[in-house]
């Protein structure tokens, strides 16, 4: 083998190494675009709950309260929650209402913390 026989092979392992290199580019995009769109869809599935959730709740005179690390926070349903309040005669806050609520059940005080 000649020096001219090596040069033209290190040209055309060169040549296949970027095309090597181009083609698991292209997959690679395939792939990441194909979790990009299932991640799409879970997150369209998800926000048109939510918002069906606040609906019903608010259809339903129903308010939605999350509590995470001890705070309550207002999910739906601010009207419910106002007259909630006002009927065990506490301020129109989702951690008072929550608070009032619990003392008068220690059962659902326990199941909160």
């Amino acid at each position: 083998m000649t020096s001219l026989d090596l040069i033209l092979a290190a040209a055309a392992g060169a040549v296949c190494l970027a095309i090597c290199a181009t083609l698991w580019a292209l997959a690679q995009r395939r792939a990441f675009d194909a979790r990009m769109a299932a991640m799409l869809r879970r997150l369209q599935e998800l926000e048109s709950g939510s918002l069906a959730t606040q609906a019903s709740s608010e259809a339903f005179d129903n308010a939605l309260v999350a509590v995470e690390d001890g705070s309550a926070r207002l999910v739906s349903g601010e009207d419910s929650l106002a007259a909630c309040a006002q009927v065990l005669d506490v301020a129109a806050t989702p951690d008072a209402v929550v608070q009032a609520l619990t003392a008068g059940d220690p059962d659902h005080a326990a199941r909160l913390k």
